[in-house]
């Protein structure tokens, strides 16, 4: 009879918590936030920094994300949640301090809001953005260099078909499908 007792109460608590991480995930993602995924191998450790503003407005260390990175040879996956109710049309994402980075290869840079997204896979992100002078990409070996020069900044910025593609899918209605 013990063991019969101890068996339901096992099962109760196992059934609560499936529906309570279910309710979570419902509510997540219905959650109108604004977030960016980077997907990439960064071999050193460094800090990454997203740079998010909205139509006039300038970037500035007020309105950015900044995250650690942990270098290893293999793929990770860097996610920046813009704060609540910020729809960003312009994007920059800084690759880091580190001098000693080198070269990043990055696989994928995608965008969500609610249930939608911006696929940027297999490097098809790069139609969405422009390299600055410090960030070189070697298409033979499918990676970005990042040399030390007088300046060291590596970054993208998002250009017009960035801008144009955000503002789509912050429009996009709930009965269009998801890219």
């Amino acid at each position: 009879m013990r063991k019969i007792i101890l068996g339901l109460i096992a099962l109760t608590l196992l059934l609560t918590c499936q529906k309570e991480s279910q309710t979570k995930e419902n509510t997540t993602s219905k959650t109108p936030n604004f977030k960016v995924i980077l997907e990439g191998v960064f071999t050193k450790n460094d800090r990454f920094q997203l740079f998010y503003a909205s139509n006039s407005e300038t970037f500035d260390e007020n309105r950015s994300i900044i995250i650690p990175i942990y270098g290893e040879p293999i793929l990770q996956q860097i996610v920046f949640d813009v704060p609540k109710n910020i729809k960003p049309t312009k994007i920059r994402l800084d690759f880091g301090e580190n001098k000693a980075q080198g070269e990043i290869s990055i696989k994928n840079i995608s965008f969500f809001y609610k249930n939608d997204s911006i696929n940027g896979d297999f490097g098809s992100f790069s139609e969405y953005f422009d390299p600055s002078a410090s960030v070189v990409y070697n298409a033979q070996k499918l990676i970005y260099e990042l040399p030390v020069n007088e300046v060291y900044d590596p970054l993208i910025e998002g250009n017009s078909k960035l801008e144009d593609a955000l503002k789509k899918l912050y429009n996009k209605k709930p009965t269009e499908e998801s890219k």
